[in-house]
């Protein structure tokens, strides 16, 4: 599990995301998890929003994950956001 509260490259590698927790503490915020080892580029992954003051949960593992070929890079918008990543 890996924490992340602005953009970030989380593996670098083949992986899957897990599952994702978002917490949002003063302004809504996105994330856009991308198929790239180092930037916001290549194929996006998934997008997930999150609402001032609130949390949302999104689980994969009964899906098999969501599959990466080249890395996992998140991209985040917004202020005081906190992503909580489970991937391999």
């Amino acid at each position: 599990m890996t924490l992340v509260t602005a953009d970030a490259a989380i593996k670098d590698d083949v992986g899957h995301i897990w599952a994702v927790l978002i917490t949002s503490q003063s302004g809504d915020s996105d994330i856009v998890f991308h198929d790239h080892a180092s930037s916001a580029s290549g194929d996006k992954l998934m997008q997930l929003s999150c609402l001032n003051s609130t949390t949302e949960f999104a689980d994969f593992t009964s899906l098999g994950g969501i599959p990466a070929s080249t890395g996992i890079y998140a991209d985040i918008t917004g202020t005081g956001a906190q992503v909580y990543v489970w991937w391999d």
